[in-house]
């Protein structure tokens, strides 16, 4: 702790959020009205801040979209084993479809799996 009685883990803190309350502001307003804890606030600027910059205002939050309509479930079975089941928007299920897709490619000209068996 240095004279001003503030540790570096908090001066650090604080100034990361002084450089997101520019390029989130959405997510700024909702920590400021109490609709959002801190860690749920740096964890979606960490994440929109991946996306490119025109795409980052509309996607770190919008209050008044809700997501019932929408989640996701994993459940575990017999030894391990899951079922993943879920209601997706359009474009995300265009998304997880094209990972699915590349994570099911062959892995190699001597792999002569069923397109399931990779999957």
């Amino acid at each position: 702790m240095h004279k001003t009685g503030i540790t570096r883990g908090a001066a650090a803190a604080h100034t990361a959020w002084a450089k997101r309350a520019a390029t989130h502001p959405r997510v700024v307003a909702a920590l400021a009205a109490g609709d959002l804890s801190e860690s749920y606030g740096r964890t979606i600027c960490q994440w929109t801040e991946q996306l490119p910059e025109k795409y980052r205002d509309e996607s770190d939050e919008d209050p008044e979209r809700g997501f019932a309509d929408r989640g996701v479930r994993l459940e575990t079975t017999f030894q391990g084993a899951g079922v993943l089941t879920g209601d997706l928007t359009p474009k995300c299920a265009a998304v997880v479809g094209a990972v699915l897709e590349a994570l099911a490619a062959p892995g190699g000209a001597e792999d002569d799996r069923s397109l399931a068996g990779r999957g």
